[in-house]
């Protein structure tokens, strides 16, 4: 995967993400979705990281997972969707997919209800501005398409964790 912008440059451009997780409540979310790309962290972001992580250092390359404990309404699915939506959007996957093969981004939940507020969360982010409306195509009640796809699918009942 190569990203075509960073997720900083993307989250302070207010034509790309820059609306979705705008204002200072929404730094702590910021900074976690940050240190989980691997992007370099400014000295307040690396407070923030320690303090809800314990660890000293963020990780030196891109998670494969990341697992959070966060109550209700603490912002899970609208940084979930942003992040969701800059992957799918605004990161290029040539290097992983074969000629043809179309990839798709999938916000899981422990229900449909939960998993539609995630879709519905993502296509505010893509309807917010005239560049990422671009990316938006159709969407039925569980998917958006066109050049990117975010999904939803209900958590399978054998995996359980945060989410």
């Amino acid at each position: 995967m190569k990203a075509r912008v960073t997720l900083r440059q993307a989250l302070d451009d207010p034509s790309l993400l820059g609306a979705s997780l705008a204002g200072p409540s929404w730094h702590p979310w910021r900074s976690l979705l940050l240190a989980a790309m691997s992007e370099e962290l400014r000295p307040d972001e690396l407070t923030i990281f320690q303090k809800f992580t314990g660890r000293t250092a963020p990780p030196p390359q891109r998670i494969d997972e990341f697992w959070c404990a966060i109550g209700r309404r603490g912002g899970k699915s609208r940084a979930m969707s942003a992040l969701a939506v800059y992957l799918a959007g605004l990161c290029d996957y040539k290097d992983k997919l074969v000629r043809g093969e179309k990839g798709v981004v999938l916000l899981l939940a422990p229900d449909m209800r939960q998993a539609k507020v995630s879709l519905d969360y993502a296509a505010g982010v893509l309807e917010s501005t005239p560049i990422m409306r671009q990316l938006l195509g159709a969407r039925t009640a569980d998917a958006i398409s066109s050049r990117i796809c975010v999904g939803l699918r209900k958590r399978s009942p054998d995996r359980t964790g945060g989410g």
